[in-house]
């Protein structure tokens, strides 16, 4: 029990930077300057618990789902990462509020937790009952109160995909989590921001004042959406025709990019997607002026792309305040005029 204090005590002298081995061996690169990133928010989706565990293990389990323990602590860039490259994408984040019921533990915190035997300790007393050493460390239980599954470290976004598969279809029961991984399709992305998908350049952006409507990006390196956005959807030329009407910047969700924002005011992309609450990638914000008109969070299809460029330059918002009414009007023309329409392709 001393080395497990000693080993989780050291983490937080050095600022949180206790680099856990699972995440080396995976090769994740630290975010550039390696600045301690203090206390990083977490999606509002995760569940509020009273952090009694037999009862959120038995209320996932009633919902098919499974109860995953986030154990973190504030500073550790591993937790950052896992936050924002990993829940941060749009797939992930869907197939996560699907099947998991995710609770944050600080491994630091005072809170009182009741363990599935009903001890109750705070949480840093039930980190280091566990035998918690790393940040972020990711325990899932599986409807019987044992642990189904245990991420020691940080996961990149493929590993972590595989791996809330193996605990979602239950495979935890009768495979190994390494030879299940084996037949897995990893899908990391391109790892490069899109920027040459951009009509305005920066940093500095200046999204006042412009001729055009703005389409503003929020994406980020290792997305399979944005690779899919950027890659088919904005290259047809159906796409091509509408964005003629926009000017377009594509900003990196995670950096400090300088920008003046379309009503004039001097910020920098990150702090600017948070004051805009946005939380995945890829999100796509158009504005008229410096009026937000609507947006796009997530990964959707190319009709619906199309519909929303076309929503916003052919002025229809200012009649139509029902986005969903539009779609259905401008498909039903569509039609009318022969157009096949596929809402999936």
């Amino acid at each position: 029990m001393k080395r497990v204090l000693a080993l989780v005590f050291a983490g937080s002298l050095l600022g949180g930077y206790a680099l856990d081995i699972a995440a080396s061996e995976e090769g994740a690169a630290l975010p550039g300057d390696m600045t301690n990133p203090g206390y990083v928010p977490h999606p509002d989706w995760f569940k509020q618990s009273f952090l009694d565990i037999a009862e959120d293990i038995e209320e996932a389990s009633e919902e098919d789902r499974h109860l995953m323990l986030y154990f973190y602590q504030d500073g550790c860039p591993y937790c950052k990462m896992f936050i924002e490259n990993d829940l941060g994408q749009h797939d992930i984040a869907e197939y996560a509020k699907t099947h998991l019921d995710l609770v944050a533990i600080n491994i630091f915190g005072a809170l009182e937790v009741i363990d599935v035997d009903g001890e109750a300790l705070a949480e840093r007393d039930f980190a280091m009952k566990i035998g918690v050493m790393f940040t972020p460390t990711l325990i899932t239980y599986a409807p019987d109160g044992s642990v189904a599954f245990r991420i020691n470290g940080y996961y990149p976004p493929p590993k972590f995909r595989a791996a809330m598969r193996f605990i979602a279809e239950k495979r935890y029961a009768n495979e190994r989590f390494v030879e299940f991984f084996q037949t897995q399709e990893m899908r990391a992305g391109s790892g490069r921001l899109h920027s040459d998908s951009a009509t305005i350049e920066g940093p500095p952006f200046d999204l006042s004042a412009r001729d055009k409507l703005v389409l503003v990006l929020f994406e980020q390196q290792e997305c399979l959406a944005c690779d899919e956005l950027h890659e088919d959807i904005l290259r047809r030329e159906e796409t091509r025709k509408l964005l003629e009407s926009f000017e377009v910047a594509v900003l990196d969700i995670r950096e400090k990019q300088s920008l003046v924002t379309p009503a004039g005011k001097k910020h920098n992309a990150l702090d600017w997607a948070v004051e805009l609450g946005v939380q995945v990638v890829p999100t796509q914000v158009l504005f008229d002026g410096d009026t937000e008109v609507i947006r796009n969070e997530g990964h959707i299809r190319a009709f619906h792309v199309q519909s929303i460029l076309d929503y916003v330059a052919s002025g229809s918002w200012r009649e139509q305040e029902n986005f969903q009414r539009y779609l259905q009007k401008r498909a039903d023309h569509l039609r009318e005029q022969g157009v096949a329409i596929n809402l999936m392709e």
